[in-house]
């Protein structure tokens, strides 16, 4: 994971992020994708950290699978996370 950026927000640290991964294996499969179908944002619960809220926005991407043979046309890199 990197980290792009921390602040705060009336009161609450967001830290937002995205994972470094240069590819990701297809989980049916196992062949390699370098090829990125999208991106999103998640948000992940409100943690309290030292007494203070804090959120973390995470950057994902899904992967094309590009093996013929496999049923799964795209994976997402939440699931390296």
């Amino acid at each position: 994971m990197v980290l792009d950026r921390l602040t705060e927000v009336g009161g609450v640290v967001v830290a937002e992020a995205h994972s470094a991964v240069p590819e990701l294996r297809c989980p049916d499969c196992a062949t390699a994708s370098h090829r990125v179908h999208s991106r999103y944002g998640r948000r992940l619960a409100e943690y309290p950290v030292g007494g203070r809220r804090v959120v973390v926005k995470l950057e994902v991407r899904r992967f094309f699978c590009d093996a013929p043979d496999c049923g799964r046309r795209t994976s997402s890199s939440r699931s390296r996370v």
